[in-house]
């Protein structure tokens, strides 16, 4: 009975020794995973703190291109103000220049009237001169007609009756009625007095 117990001693040994063998290799397996592991945790580690710096350049970006974006939004306002500046002024513009349009018509009216006024006031004038000229020639033949007239009759009677007033030819006549001046001389004013057309 002894050696039955001696061989399972025995056999206990053996598989003692054979689990020892078994736990001291899975222990050190689970020392070589734990390492790995803990180098794969501080890789991990330096990823996250790359991926954190990452992140805060990321947020850093994004905050400048809020700010560029609001930058660009003013200068695109006030790019519209100016173009609304600008669109004012042309229609501001075509508006003066439309008035001045009408107004260079209207002064090419009124030189047109102007002109037109300068040519009968023109006319006017020579046909006022030819009247004058035919007025002084009319006043030169009544005088030279009355002194005529008068000469005869002191010749004859030796003097002119103080009524009496000399006689026009018919075509004198007709010219003096024609112009609406009275020229027979008065008897304090000579018969060859032309003080009253002295604008001729």
């Amino acid at each position: 009975g002894f050696a039955v117990v001696a061989d399972e001693v025995s056999k206990l040994a053996i598989n003692s020794k054979t689990a020892a063998k078994e736990i001291s290799s899975l222990i050190k397996e689970n020392v070589k995973s734990a390492n790995e592991g803990h180098k794969k945790a501080q890789q991990g580690e330096k990823v996250l703190h790359e991926i954190n710096q990452q992140s805060s350049k990321v947020a850093i970006m994004m905050e400048e291109a809020v700010m560029a974006a609001k930058t660009q939004a003013q200068k695109i306002e006030a790019l519209t103000e100016e173009i609304s500046g600008i669109r004012e002024a042309s229609n501001e513009q075509a508006l003066a220049v439309s008035e001045v349009s009408r107004t260079i018509i209207d002064i090419e009216g009124v030189t047109q009237e102007n002109a037109s006024s300068s040519e009968q006031a023109a006319s006017a004038a020579e046909e006022l001169s030819a009247q004058a000229q035919m007025l002084a020639d009319l006043i030169e033949e009544v005088a030279s007609h009355v002194d005529s007239t008068r000469s005869k009759h002191l010749g004859v009677n030796g003097g002119t009756q103080p009524n009496e007033t000399p006689a026009l030819e018919p075509h004198m006549v007709e010219a003096v009625e024609n112009q609406g001046t009275d020229f027979w001389p008065t008897k304090a004013e000579p018969a060859t007095s032309n003080a009253g057309f002295s604008g001729f």
